[in-house]
């Protein structure tokens, strides 16, 4: 098992009011991808919003070789405090695992569509 490098694209969970922690990203050796941590919420979070965390998975000089992400949505309204898990198995099916350098965290928000139109 590998760790690998973990940046975290912090000026975005400010924006959207979430600090993260216990943060973990590691490589296995069968290239699967495991990434897992917390969030709390910060401030006020938008009734009309949900989100998502996203992992850019990049090469030496920043580049992104593959996006993943924890597909399910980020509910705040019981507990300020959640956990995520983002895994993507065999990374080797979409580039030499061998490029990966580092994997920057960030969240991706959506706004919640209006079903009455």
């Amino acid at each position: 098992m590998k760790t690998v490098e973990l940046i975290t694209k912090d000026e975005l969970f400010k924006k959207v009011n979430m600090k993260h922690s216990q943060l973990c990203c590691y490589l296995n050796k069968e290239n699967d991808i495991h990434i897992n941590g917390s969030l709390t919420l910060e401030g006020k979070w938008s009734e009309d919003c949900v989100a998502t965390i996203k992992a850019n998975l990049c090469d030496k000089d920043g580049n992104i070789l593959y996006i993943v992400r924890d597909f399910s949505s980020i509910n705040f309204k019981k507990i300020e405090y959640v956990t995520f898990s983002i895994y993507c198995a065999n990374i080797a099916r979409f580039f030499d695992a061998e490029k990966l350098h580092h994997v920057e965290l960030y969240p991706y928000m959506d706004s919640v569509k209006n079903d009455h139109m």
